[in-house]
């Protein structure tokens, strides 16, 4: 969705990155954004590094072990095993397709603690689907979070169940 404050995102911070596609887009069509973050398991820290710096070239691509490997520009990928490591430096976008709704409470919590949800742009795809899912109170606080921030909810109505995305 688009309003006056895209054009002022230069950073964005993704929780859960996939294999890096979203990072990719993002690069892609927006030309102001300077750094990228990307926080995902180890497993899928290395599946994005080998897609990114394959696209993007090694040098712009670096995995975060603490502070000093910060990219300033390029991307930078934050294992969850060392996220208590960094200093996290405010962006302009925290942005999160299902991965933080299917976090744990303790990484929620950390999300919250390091002020991710308060950042004045949100992109927040999550479910609200009903217990059959292992995650439901998970993904319900993620919908209280939201809500509570008076995020705009857009009913994702081309994937099965009741998913949606947040922003502001």
């Amino acid at each position: 969705e688009k309003n006056s404050k895209n054009k002022d995102i230069k950073s964005v911070l993704e929780w859960g990155g996939g294999y890096g596609n979203m990072a990719k887009l993002f690069l892609e069509k927006n030309n102001n954004i300077k750094f990228y973050t990307i926080v995902d398991i180890p497993e899928f820290i290395v599946i994005q590094y080998i897609y990114l710096s394959s696209y993007f070239g090694e040098e712009n691509v670096r995995i975060v072990k603490d502070n000093s490997d910060f990219l300033d520009r390029g991307i930078n990928l934050i294992p969850t095993s060392l996220v208590r490591n960094i200093d996290f430096i405010k962006h302009d976008l925290f942005a999160s397709t299902w991965a933080i709704s299917e976090s744990t409470f303790e990484c929620q919590n950390f999300a919250s603690e390091k002020g991710f949800f308060d950042y004045e742009n949100l992109l927040i795809a999550y479910h609200q689907c009903g217990q059959h899912i292992p995650f439901m109170n998970e993904s319900i606080k993620i919908n209280d979070i939201v809500k509570s921030k008076g995020a705009k909810l857009i009913n994702i109505d081309f994937i099965p169940g009741i998913n949606y995305y947040a922003v502001i």
